[in-house]
């Protein structure tokens, strides 16, 4: 694997002049490896899941909702600042690095100090220990979060991939071997650290920069402040996701929030894996659009589309066959958190869409905006999380949904209020989609009625064929939906060619690709953009 040359650690020239082939290859490895570790991640968690009990998880989820919450700080978005400068400096790196470490000597400090007030608050004084070993995780990931952003900074999408992969399977078979042998919920924690360690000796690996001494007159003041008020949404919209956590472990126990985390955390693993690489090549390409509004608006939206075909009736099939996902990935016991999965599943479907309104405010640079709808949308949240607690965490699971749907057209308004792309153009964007994922709907209960007591596997086997026979079928009723199944099958085919390319000779330079940029798009009559990757 390559790594990243010391000569162009500053120097972003070379990658400027081919970034056409970065982006489509980079593309193409980040949506491989989100596709290889999404199985490796269902199957580590098949596996864990029948090592430990709800409990076990539970226990450590108790902690991780601390840790999590503090680690907000250790970042402050200086990584994603580095990544989006159109220049950068050694001496502004260094400062962001010794910055980092200051914050991250804090973040343990104070992880370190709360682990009683954690231990006392659930009642369970095995949470001391717990949360005070997870606190040496800040001090681990701290020396290395400006060498992960300088790869994403020169588009190394190979080697951040590897980092990813390496150190989660590290993750998975320490857990495992330790589980094995009786040490329940430790085994989580210990492997929680090995990975950390493992990603952060990759990451010097392939990133040969050393940081040098703090220059205090190099000014960082601008990265500070873009870094913090992306840092100030990820602080609400992190309370907003966990305050359920919280409250649920606090007032129904280990077993109940064991229950909820896993089926929360089975239903937006596709999802992730699906917007994650997406995102990281649309908000540069889309950073590089803004003053071409035509070309911006067209490009979001094709990329919208796609993802409303490939990522709605995809979470579609997840929440109709919840029994038989839960049985088959978690076990018999899990068969509980299958109700859970399903309501939660009701505004997952939209999730990814919803998702793409950051890349708005990201790419146009309007944080403060972000920042803001973070306090209005962390504000529903919470009350829905109240009101659905007395019921537990089926109430939870059912207002969370039910509150993430209403708010759902607030945000596509506030964030279409300025730019090219309006409201009414996702609408329009979706429909096709939408139409598909019903239809796929009334495909699986039939599905589902005719195999009943048939095993989860073939009923899941059954229902993915009849997924991947209605969609296609739905999309090409309408003249939008054909415009857009065409536009997969196109995908389809330019992921082909580039293979192809990229094992002959001349590498990514026989793909044929539109010459007016890296990320062109055309507005107004065709169906056709050079999509991302």
């Amino acid at each position: 694997m390559k790594r990243l040359s010391p000569k162009v650690l500053f120097d972003s020239s070379d990658l400027e002049s081919r970034i056409l082939e970065r982006s489509v290859s980079g593309g193409v490895i980040s949506i491989g490896a989100q596709c290889l570790q999404f199985v490796l991640q269902l199957a580590g968690t098949s596996l864990l899941a029948r090592l430990l009990s709800p409990a076990d998880y539970g226990t450590v989820a108790m902690a991780a909702i601390v840790v999590g919450f503090v680690s907000m700080f250790k970042d402050a978005g200086l990584s994603m600042a580095t990544i989006q400068q159109a220049r950068v400096t050694r001496a502004q790196i260094n400062n962001l690095f010794w910055l980092n470490c200051g914050m991250t000597l804090v973040m343990a400090a104070v992880v370190l100090l709360l682990a009683p007030v954690v231990a006392r608050f659930y009642g369970k004084p095995c949470l001391a220990p717990v949360t005070a070993v997870l606190s040496v995780s800040f001090l681990i990931s701290g020396v290395t979060i400006q060498h992960q952003a300088l790869l994403q900074r020169h588009m190394m999408f190979g080697p951040v991939a590897v980092v990813r992969i390496a150190s989660y399977l590290v993750y998975v078979l320490a857990s495992a071997i330790l589980a094995w042998y009786g040490m329940r919920y430790w085994s989580l924690v210990c492997g929680s650290l090995l990975q950390t360690t493992c990603s952060s000796l990759l990451c010097y690996y392939f990133c040969p920069w050393r940081p040098g001494r703090y220059e205090p007159a190099t000014r960082v003041r601008a990265m500070l402040s873009f870094g913090g008020y992306l840092t100030g949404f990820d602080f609400l919209n992190y309370c907003a996701r966990n305050l359920d956590n919280l409250l649920l472990g606090r007032f129904w126990g280990p077993d109940a929030l064991g229950l909820y985390s896993r089926a929360y955390s089975l239903l937006t693993l596709p999802i992730q894996q699906l917007t994650r690489p997406l995102a990281s090549v649309a908000i540069p390409a889309l950073s590089r659009l803004q003053e071409q509004p035509d070309r911006y608006k067209a490009y979001y939206l094709k990329v919208v589309a796609l993802l409303g075909c490939i990522s709605m009736p995809a979470v579609m099939y997840l929440v109709v066959m919840a029994r038989e996902v839960v049985e088959l990935l978690l076990g018999g016991r899990w068969r509980e958190a299958a109700s859970i999965y399903m309501l939660l599943g009701i505004s997952a479907i939209g999730q990814p869409i919803a998702s793409t309104t950051g890349w708005l405010f990201v790419s146009q640079g309007r944080t403060k905006e972000m920042f803001r709808w973070g306090v209005i949308g962390s504000t529903l949240t919470v009350c829905a999380i109240v009101l659905g607690l007395p019921w537990g965490p089926k109430g939870v699971a059912l207002a969370y949904s039910v509150f993430n749907c209403a708010a759902a057209p607030l945000l596509f308004y506030y964030a279409c209020r300025k730019g090219p792309v309006g409201a009414l153009d996702i609408v329009r964007a979706i429909v096709a989609p939408l139409w598909a994922s019903g239809c796929t709907c009334g495909a699986l209960l039939g599905v589902r009625e005719l195999f009943k007591g048939s095993s989860a596997g073939i009923t899941m086997a059954v229902g993915a064929g009849v997924t991947l026979a209605v969609v296609p079928l739905a999309l090409a009723v309408s003249v939008k939906g054909r415009c857009q199944l065409k536009e997969c099958c196109r995908l389809v085919g330019v992921l082909v060619e580039l293979v192809r390319a990229r094992l002959g000779p001349g590498g990514v330079g026989g793909l044929n690709v539109d010459r007016d940029g890296p990320n062109s798009a055309r507005p107004n009559n065709s169906c056709s953009v050079t999509t991302p990757g």
